[in-house]
């Protein structure tokens, strides 16, 4: 009765492991999906911005160089995208830092259910191996979302024209802007989506591994019988 108590346990927390990631998955398409007009748009399209984070100020070169703009509702889209660069970025980190607390959350709970099955007399050797593997690749994309929380996406000005006095200078001017934005919005969506695809899906691999080695660990009793 107590290993068919103990299966359904592991069972149940398997089954709770995988509503976990697809609730996380969820809220990260969400947060996309929120952010997205920003990541689909070619330009001048403004996307919503999230007033719970302070973006950094847009640099002196590069406001002077949107000031050129002579249509006043351009020049705020464009100010607006810029901002909204360092918010997407921000609200993606934090997503990340979020789904990595509670990986390690989920991790301590590995740990300490391990023990009872250790004290039980069970070899948790792989166990402790999967859960020290999980650790190092949490490590190594808490590293990954720090560097990234670095990044600023700035536009370089030195590819944005000055010489604006004319119809054909607007132009090239709201052009060359547009430009930037698209290789910035390009770049960032990259940069998240290596992390995302990379560092976080091998930490969330490895603390399922921990869970699976901890589920083995609980049978070892029918086996030995």
């Amino acid at each position: 009765m107590h290993d068919f108590f103990d299966k359904c346990i592991m069972k149940k927390r398997s089954i709770f492991f995988a509503k976990f990631f697809m609730n996380t998955f969820t809220k990260y398409i969400a947060v996309v999906v929120s952010s997205g007009v920003l990541l689909a748009t070619m330009g001048f399209v403004a996307a919503q911005t999230d007033t719970t984070i302070r973006p950094k100020p847009i640099r002196t070169d590069v406001l002077s160089r949107i000031k050129l703009i002579k249509d006043t509702r351009r020049q705020e889209r464009a100010q607006k995208i810029i901002l909204q660069m360092d918010n997407i970025n921000q609200r993606l980190v934090n997503h990340y830092d979020t789904v990595l607390d509670k990986l390690e959350a989920m991790l301590k709970k590995v740990e300490g259910r391990a023990q009872k099955v250790a004290d039980e007399g069970k070899d948790i050797t792989e166990v402790t191996q999967a859960v020290q593997e999980a650790r190092d690749k949490i490590a190594l994309a808490r590293r990954a979302v720090v560097d990234q929380d670095k990044k600023s996406y700035d536009v370089n000005v030195l590819s944005v024209t000055s010489q604006a006095a004319t119809s054909d200078g607007q132009n090239k001017l709201v052009s060359d802007f547009r430009k930037q934005f698209q290789t910035l919005r390009d770049q960032m969506r990259k940069d998240l989506f290596v992390i995302r695809d990379g560092v976080m899906k091998d930490a969330r691999m490895a603390v399922q591994n921990a869970i699976s080695s901890l589920s083995q660990a609980s049978a070892q009793k029918n086996d030995q019988e």
